[in-house]
């Protein structure tokens, strides 16, 4: 008994070290970038009152809670850039306690451990806990969901369909793939429980139909934001590359591949089959169900991404997947489970461990834009322009939050020509206009703010040069990260829409 209770005190040491170890690394540079236009709408959006913010979400493309767990947040600890991506590092701590916490009951303690080391090795993960959005609680309920998915198939006990019925509750309401994970998820319970005659497969279904019903109030949104990406999406069509980034992006650095990102990716698909072959092939192990579920809810949630991509709107891209991606770190878990080869599984699980937070470490170095840096530049260069006309929505909100150094007017053209994907609504200091003539004079000077990575609405922006004369360009590259991003500054002087030749 002491020998156990020794063993115990060892294994919470060392998950409790991990911990601490994973918020060193969740908070490594976490405000060195600017924030970027999601992050604006997410910290514009939890200025208003919750009526507010559920109005502009019904124009947005996004379920409410995590906006509304922000709101209560950061009515505690203020809303400095700090503290909303503060809200995302509690995301990932919580998804890493409950992986361990829950996922002893399925892992065993040791197996929990791997999995927690593994999940902390995920570079996108990472990436995420620096970006104020849903992403990491996202991570964390879809975890939930699998956990407690596989221990009511286990125990069949109405606690675990309690906590399975939250866990699906929450991942619907925190985005629209959490909801196509919990969809497969309880998909898979039910037709197990179902096989296997089991008559806990009513209680299930008796749960499941409560949380519809829980979830019948944001439905109606839900069908009205459908129509909306029909016409105003921003995703690139479908093709092999966005598929197969599904599956390599989470290793990647941001943009970018490391060395260690090609590791990562040949180890973890490695083990992935080699779990694979034991478990439906070779029928060696008995964790067959919660290797199933876990494929089933990764790649079921891409390829109903990519069937809606087909039939609606491309609505496949990387940054979706951060809800499903702990399920890619399930196959290899279950291999250093079974494997007895302690020096294989000591080397592997060391190499994708390192090789994860170096790939996480050289991602905490980039930064979004130069937002601050362009405002710095405009402000010292050209202090007489007090106009800014965007042509990418990507610069509205970075540099509608970090105008308080200067005294201009924002501006965005809304018209047949604009696309656009976020709600630009919510910046109310915008003024969106259908035509410069209404705001600008003959010969005034203004400034058209371009950005390379977000080539959009170029007929807007031929539009406006064509009624303008260029005095200069200045590209601003942001010098706190390489490689960078850059804006374009122009200087311009009205001539007019319909000049005379």
């Amino acid at each position: 008994m002491k020998m156990l209770t020794k063993v115990a005190k060892k294994e919470t040491a060392a998950f409790l070290l991990m911990i601490v170890f994973a918020s060193i690394i969740y908070l490594y540079n976490i405000t060195l970038s600017d924030l970027w236009i999601d992050e604006t709408f997410t910290k514009k959006l939890i200025e208003f009152p919750f009526s507010k913010i559920l109005e502009f979400l019904a124009g947005d493309f996004h379920p409410p809670l995590y906006f509304i767990l922000l709101k209560l947040f950061v009515s505690i600890v203020g809303t400095s850039d700090f503290a909303i991506r503060l809200f995302s590092v509690l995301g990932a701590i919580c998804t890493l306690i409950t992986s361990y916490t829950i996922g002893q009951r399925v892992f065993g303690k040791n197996g929990a451990l791997v999995f927690c080391l593994l999940i902390l090795s995920i570079p996108l993960l990472v990436s995420n806990s620096h970006n104020a959005r849903m992403y990491t609680w996202a991570s964390f309920s879809v975890t939930g969901v699998f956990l407690y998915s596989n221990l009511y198939i286990m125990t069949n006990k109405r606690s675990d369909l309690v906590f399975l019925g939250l866990f699906t509750l929450m991942a619907s309401y925190l985005h629209y793939y959490c909801l196509i994970a919990a969809f497969w998820s309880n998909f898979f319970v039910f037709f197990s429980l179902l096989l296997k005659k089991r008559k806990a497969w009513f209680a299930h279904l008796i749960a499941m139909s409560a949380v519809v019903l829980l979830y019948l109030p944001w439905m109606s949104v839900l069908l009205a934001q459908t129509n909306t990406a029909k016409d105003h999406f921003y995703i690139a069509p479908l093709n092999i590359q966005s598929i197969l980034s599904c599956y390599i992006g989470p290793f990647m650095a941001i943009f970018w591949f490391e060395i260690s990102s090609y590791i990562m990716i040949v180890i973890v698909f490695g083990l992935t089959m080699i779990s694979i072959y034991r478990h439906f092939i070779a029928q060696r192990n008995n964790n067959t169900s919660i290797l199933g579920l876990s494929l089933i809810i990764f790649n079921a949630t891409i390829l109903t991404g990519i069937i809606i991509s087909f039939l609606l709107r491309p609505v496949l891209m990387l940054r979706y997947v951060g809800t499903v991606v702990t399920m890619l770190m399930v196959p290899p878990t279950l291999f250093f489970i079974s494997t007895k080869n302690k020096v294989v599984k000591i080397l592997l699980l060391v190499l994708l461990f390192c090789c994860g937070i170096y790939t996480s470490i050289s991602a905490s170095y980039f930064s979004m834009g130069p937002y601050k840096q362009s405002l710095n530049y405009l402000h010292r260069v050209h202090p007489h322009v007090k106009k800014i006309v965007h042509v990418t929505e990507a610069t509205t909100g970075p540099l509608l939050e970090h105008s308080k150094i200067g005294d201009w007017d924002h501006y965005w053209i809304k018209n047949e020509k604009s696309v656009f994907y976020t709600n630009l609504n919510v910046f109310t200091e915008l003024h969106q206009i259908l035509s410069l003539d209404k705001v600008l004079s003959h010969d005034e000077i203004f400034c058209l703010v371009d950005m390379e990575i977000s080539p959009l609405n170029r007929d807007v922006l031929n539009m406006i040069l064509s009624s303008s004369r260029t005095i200069q360009v200045d590209k601003i590259v942001d010098d706190k990260s390489k490689p960078s991003i850059t804006i374009s500054l122009y200087l311009l002087q009205y001539i007019g829409e319909n000049p005379t030749k």
